[in-house]
């Protein structure tokens, strides 16, 4: 086994043993939307039957995604010594590897960063609700309710 390999074996793990099993069945996550109507005088079988389904991410891919970019930016012997490409490209490995995803369509490199724009662009919303419910918080507030109240202005107002 080479350096990579091992390297790659010990982040899944790292992976694996950072959240419990979401659900015995992976599958059940899955949705799918129908593709748009693209319009024009063409029959699908003119088309193409086979026109591609857009997949939702379910929370359990969403968790994955997360952990796997985790795992790959944290990583202390590459740390911040790669490009662009090669980062997602290890990211992507990472998510399509774990076994919390086995039966589910492969992500794309490409899908993998959209997604993760979209769980960090909501994550970066949810840290400055929580700034302003820190900057409220008054004497007796527990850490709870300051969470309490970062929620209610995440879903109530935004940011």
């Amino acid at each position: 086994m080479d350096s990579h390999q091992s390297q790659s074996s010990s982040f899944l793990h790292l992976l694996n043993s950072q959240q419990p099993p979401i659900n015995e069945n992976p599958t059940q996550f899955m949705s799918f939307q129908p593709s748009p109507d693209l319009g024009g005088s063409g029959s699908r079988a003119e088309i193409g039957e086979d026109l591609k389904q857009r997949s939702k991410w379910s929370t359990a891919e969403d968790l994955v995604l997360i952990s796997a970019w985790l795992n790959t930016s944290k990583d202390a012997v590459v740390g911040n010594e790669q490009r662009a490409g090669t980062f997602w490209l290890r990211i992507t490995s990472c998510y399509n590897a774990s076994p919390k995803v086995v039966g589910l369509a492969k992500r794309e490199q490409k899908k993998c960063k959209q997604r993760w724009g979209k769980i960090n662009e909501g994550a970066c919303k949810f840290v400055g609700c929580y700034d302003a419910a820190t900057k409220q918080r008054t004497s007796g507030q527990s850490e709870d309710d300051v969470l309490k109240a970062a929620h209610e202005i995440f879903f109530n107002h935004g940011l």
